[in-house]
């Protein structure tokens, strides 16, 4: 009757619980254990499992919730503390995970010869469990299935091919193990803890030993502790407990334990062992493997001192932190035919000067080489192995990696000056964080490359990346989450595709495709300069404009001597069709012409009063570096013919103030300033000179990307801290028009760009003029001038392009 009431409150719960009965359940029979299995208990404390086939998996016994996603706690869960003895029935082929977890009372277990395998936790913590009968059929016993139990001896049959990790871990009493020939996997710490265990036999079969199977296995240490070798077979080294700092290992050694270089430690008076990895060799000066070894533990020489390591195995691969903070090594032979060197394997290995990389490693992990000096011996790209760029350490910000890299690894331009990198033909492979660096900001990648994994782009601040159609698989995460840059590829290639899953902005040209934007200076430039005449006393606002900046949350600033940047954004705007100045002073005929005249000056301080907002916030970044404005003055720079905007420049003079100019364009010549040749130089529009001096433009070195502005006394180069001084390049006139001002409101209807009269600038104006470019529409005199963005009297696609731009800047 007892046993009919636990089956039956089992059936209920998992009825109530709305969960079905274990996986594999094909009735709902309150005595059953699987399939074609069921269970009794007699007075006496015999569980009989009968019938055929597995047994179900169930949960831990140690869980508060009796049923879980399908499974359940053993339907004999609340009888455990009676059961006494268990008789596994012939015809059962396997026993369930947890099927008998913490029966704590459990001494005997009979298993039967048609048992194939043991589950998972199967006796886990049945410490009372002194005795198991394994018979002949058993191929299989799983991980933890005897944890914690008070077997003594262990005698397996020949057909058990593989034991579990900690399958007999903390078997406190086991004292003798004889493990059948034919076993062919044995778990990590299989018999750790087994503190008593002295006699051990591993068969010669055994191709794939666990880590540290016999950790902390006292007696068995006591017994070998004065071996120079301590062999598990003739193939397995466990410890060496030589005395010789400079140990060769066997030739008949294929495998070495994780811990094979520690000792044992004792600090009971009876001595007693508290530990049998308590302490490293630390006497240990040179290791030589030999060419037998054919795989090697992680982290086998992590933190030792040793000096010297002669690795002659035929293993393939150099483990992740095999020799990590090793400080004193300085001398590694690596084998020939080693293909890879895992992550942390030879970091902050401090004296580890020079390395013979193999040319078979095609493999580099993350972080391998980290702290080492070996890293900084490369003048300019150090590249190893077969075609691996390690790390490019030269001085040029734009950067193209040689021919023949075929692998861009961890870390390759971390802390380097590379700001532009291009890859070659080449190149097939890009690892984790290959693009990691606080500088990079465009990346060329290469035709031929196919896939672009996880973490490639790490850079903070990167801004463009170029895919080429070879690309057809990008992963979704090969960028941190939340990082903006522009994809730039092909329309319809996997680059757009990934750009619209990313959201981020795409360009099918890496070149823009426009009117010339090159500044006029008898029609771009304002016609008075920066003086202190002009500028100088109250900060010359109209009221309506004041207003609209504190309305914005800007306090107007008064009693500045000049308003350089205000000038040059106004230059700016006006040149990309954002307003004309024509609208604020209807006499002028160009800018040339033009008299500072009240409501001209009020708008120039409007934006001299913006000075101190984020203008030079770029959206794809907050704060870039010397190098990367650099690299963008010059990539806009070259663009502007092609239809890119003037640039503003802001940078700190030598009299301690700051000024702004715009850049212009890029010219290639011979100069020296400071002592020194420049071949290169951008021309500019200086407020202070109302145009643009030799002594006022930037001159520049493309490949180190020093810069020199003689008027200011300006010079930086990689020699000096960037915190020295401030230069910034701004591109994007949103964050100049920011809040934007209300041109039309102010000036009336007749804005730029508003061909149709309407009062705003639209997408019909930009159809108006497009029809009227084809010839299929004409547009009146008045609408023309409205349209006239270039102010050259005609109306061209120049036009067209500048009122396209002005809506995009709008939108």
């Amino acid at each position: 009757m007892k046993r009919m009431h636990t089956a039956v409150s089992f059936l209920l719960a998992a009825c109530l619980c709305g969960t079905p009965l274990p996986v594999g359940s094909k009735a709902a029979a309150a005595s059953r254990c699987g399939d074609d299995l069921t269970w009794s208990i007699d007075g006496d404390g015999t569980l009989t499992v009968s019938g055929s086939g597995e047994m179900w998996d169930f949960l831990s016994p140690s869980l508060s919730e009796p049923i879980v996603h399908g499974l359940s706690q053993a339907p004999w869960h609340s009888e455990m503390s009676n059961i006494r003895q268990l008789c596994i029935g012939e015809g059962v082929t396997g026993i369930g995970q947890f099927a008998f977890a913490e029966c704590c009372d459990l001494t005997e277990v009979t298993l039967p010869a048609s048992l194939r395998q043991i589950g998972r936790y199967a006796f886990e913590w049945c410490v009372g469990l002194e005795s198991v009968g394994f018979q002949e059929g058993l191929e299989t016993i799983g991980t933890e299935a005897f944890f914690g139990t008070k077997i003594r001896q262990l005698s397996l049959p020949a057909s058990l091919r593989s034991i579990g990790k900690d399958a007999f871990r903390n078997c406190s009493r086991l004292t003798s193990a004889e493990l059948p020939e034919g076993l062919v996997s044995v778990g990590d710490y299989c018999f750790a803890d087994c503190t008593q265990l002295e006699d051990f036999t591993l068969p010669d079969s055994v191709t794939d030993i666990g880590e540290s199977i016999l950790l902390n296995c006292f007696a068995w240490t006591r017994k070998h502790q004065h071996d120079e070798f301590a062999m598990l077979n003739d193939r397995y080294l466990y410890r060496y407990y030589g005395r010789s700092t400079r140990a060769v290992i066997p030739e008949t050694v294929e495998q070495l334990d994780r811990y094979c270089f520690y000792r044992p430690y004792t600090a009971q008076p009876d001595g007693e062992f508290e530990s049998d990895i308590e302490f490293m060799f630390d006497e240990l000066e040179s290791v030589t493997l030999p060419e037998s070894i054919c795989t090697l533990p992680e982290e086998l020489f992590a933190d030792f001192d040793i000096r010297e390591l002669n690795i002659r195995c035929k293993a393939d691969t150099i483990p992740a932190n095999f020799c990590r903070d090793c400080t004193e090594l300085s001398d590694v032979t690596l084998p020939d035919g080693l293909k890879a060197i895992g992550e942390s394997s030879f970091s902050h290995c401090e004296q580890l000067y020079d390395l013979r990389i193999p040319d078979t490693v095609t493999e580099i992990g993350d972080a391998a080489f980290e702290g080492t000096p070996f890293l900084e011996q490369a003048e300019d790209f150090l590249i190893c192995g077969d075609g691996l760029l390690l790390r490019y350490a030269g001085s040029r910000s734009i950067v193209t990696v040689p021919n023949g890299v075929k692998t861009v690894c961890c870390d390759a331009f971390r802390d380097s000056a590379a700001v532009a990198v291009t890859l070659p033909a080449s190149v097939r492979t890009l690892c984790a964080n290959s693009f990691r660096g606080n500088l990079l900001t465009d990346i060329m990648l290469n035709d031929g490359l196919t896939e672009i994994p996880d973490g490639v782009f790490c850079a903070e601040r990167i801004s463009r990346i170029f895919i080429p159609e070879s690309v057809t698989e990008i992963s979704p995460r090969c960028c941190p989450e939340g990082t903006v840059f522009t994809i730039v590829g092909a329309a319809g290639s996997a680059a757009e595709k990934y750009a619209e899953q990313a959201n981020l902005p795409f360009s099918d040209s890496a070149q823009p495709e426009g009117a010339d934007m090159t500044p006029d200076p008898e029609r771009d430039y304002w016609s008075f300069t920066n003086s202190y005449d002009v500028f100088s006393g109250d900060c010359g606002l109209l009221p309506e404009d004041a207003e609209l900046l504190t309305a914005s949350g800007f306090t107007p600033d008064s009693g500045w001597s000049g308003a350089c940047f205000g000038m040059c954004a106004t230059i700016l705007l006006a040149k990309n069709g954002m307003f004309s100045p024509q609208q604020i002073d209807s006499s002028a005929s160009s800018l040339h012409d033009l008299a500072p005249t009240e409501q001209v000056q009020s708008v120039i301080n409007y934006y001299q009063c913006l000075q101190k907002s984020e203008a030079f916030r770029n959206y794809l970044h907050q704060y870039p570096s010397i190098r990367q404005s650099i690299y963008l003055m010059i990539r806009t720079a070259d663009q502007i013919p092609h239809g890119a905007s003037p640039f503003l420049l802001c940078f700190d003079t030598a009299g301690g103030g700051r000024h702004a100019m715009i850049g212009c364009g890029h010219e290639t010549g011979s100069w020296e300033f400071r002592d020194r040749a420049w071949t290169d130089r951008i021309t500019v529009y200086d407020p202070n000179t109302g145009g643009c001096d030799d002594s006022c433009c930037v001159y520049y070195d493309p490949e180190e990307f020093a810069i020199c502005i003689p008027q200011y006394d300006l010079y930086w180069d990689n020699t000096i801290s960037e915190y020295w001084l401030f230069f910034r390049v701004c591109t994007d006139l949103c964050a100049l028009n920011q809040p934007a001002y209300p041109f039309a409101e102010r000036f009336g209807t007749g804005a730029p760009g508003d061909v149709n009269g309407d009062g705003a600038v639209s997408q019909e104006d930009a159809a108006l003029l497009t029809e009227h470019l084809l010839c299929k529409t004409v547009i009146p005199a008045a609408a023309a001038k409205r349209a006239d963005l270039s102010g050259d009297g005609r109306l061209t696609a120049a036009d067209l392009a500048l009122l396209k731009r002005r809506l995009l800047t709008a939108a």
